[in-house]
């Protein structure tokens, strides 16, 4: 096996990443694909639950994005901030597997979180009826994704000296 040059190597993980993200964003091109779908249609199955009820859950389902955003600051803040358990000398002299996979896992970690926002949106649009639902949360997922989205600057500044990556 040709061994890798650390850089390419760590741009092999990035493009990775990158592609996982950019299917990431098709599948919410398709939900939404979907909705028009069943919105034009008139599926029988689309709004099922009385207006209270749909009220309530689009406020719960409001309030879980909206942790699962903070969720995934702090703990990419952790996971990669100058706070995380290897920010000592040991983060330096860690093999270089070891680095690359706390990257993937940070980003495959964020668009779990990214898909799991869009997919409340769909549950709720397919709940109530209504598109809107689906698209605030798809929204909210995009602009998470977007301010997500691996960086090579980042990951290399981070492999390189540990500093801080958002």
């Amino acid at each position: 096996m040709v061994e890798m040059k650390p850089n390419e190597r760590l741009n092999q993980q990035l493009m990775i990443a990158r592609v996982i993200g950019a299917s990431i964003m098709v599948s919410l091109v398709i939900l939404a694909g979907v909705v028009e779908f069943f919105i034009a249609n008139r599926v029988a199955m689309v709004g099922l639950l009385d207006q209270e009820s749909v009220n309530i859950l689009r406020q719960v389902g409001i309030a879980v994005a909206l942790i699962l955003v903070y969720f995934n600051g702090k703990w990419r803040s952790h996971r990669l901030g100058k706070d995380r358990p290897f920010a000592n000398g040991v983060a330096m002299a860690m093999i270089p597997q070891e680095r690359y996979r706390v990257l993937m896992q940070t980003a495959l970690i964020t668009y779990g979180l990214v898909d799991a926002i869009a997919m409340l949106g769909f549950f709720l649009f397919l709940l109530s009826g209504e598109r809107g639902d689906y698209y605030l949360m798809a929204g909210i997922a995009v602009v998470m994704l977007v301010y997500y989205f691996p960086r090579q600057q980042q990951w290399a500044r981070w492999y390189a000296s540990g500093d801080k990556v958002r």
